[in-house]
């Protein structure tokens, strides 16, 4: 019983001192954008259009454009605005080809901004959950798209 007693103690002791690990904005620890938060909207009724949001940090070089490629379930609309950390809107051309919205910045986004990009009546195919939004950026002075990786987003409004 003891030797059950002292292994309980060892595993609680292991948890309650093992190190988190978090992500953090520090200016210079990263060289590329990163997603800060992402949401979706708490629609109740199904089918109906959604909204959802992405926060990107801009680290490193700045940005000029911003590619968000939608699951084959959901329909992005041209209603695809930009705002920085003041939520002034900033000035973007949008295009559109299939299940890509490609967003190009008038002025490229500086490093150390965070961007909000607010994407409205999205519609829905299905009556999925969680939602996979692909990431790329495309970064001042470099000719290549960059891949900022996979955003979840767990929609839970859509339950009747």
């Amino acid at each position: 019983m003891k030797k059950l007693m002292y292994a309980g103690a060892l595993v609680l002791a292991s948890v309650a001192f093992a190190p988190t690990a978090q992500a953090a904005g520090i200016a210079g620890n990263t060289r590329v954008p990163h997603v800060v938060s992402a949401a979706g909207s708490m629609n109740n009724a199904r089918f109906q259009p959604k909204s959802y949001a992405l926060k990107l940090h801009v680290m490193g070089r700045a940005l000029s454009a911003l590619t968000i490629d939608a699951p084959e379930q959901l329909r992005l609309s041209q209603q695809i605005t930009v705002k920085d950390q003041a939520g002034k809107p900033l000035d973007v051309t949008l295009t559109m080809n299939g299940q890509k919205a490609t967003i190009a910045f008038a002025q490229p986004v500086e490093p150390d901004t965070t961007i909000q990009i607010n994407m409205d009546n999205v519609r829905t195919l299905t009556d999925n959950r969680i939602w996979l939004f692909g990431l790329e950026s495309r970064l001042v002075g470099l000719n290549a798209d960059i891949p900022l990786g996979v955003v979840r987003i767990d929609d839970y409004g859509t339950r009747l």
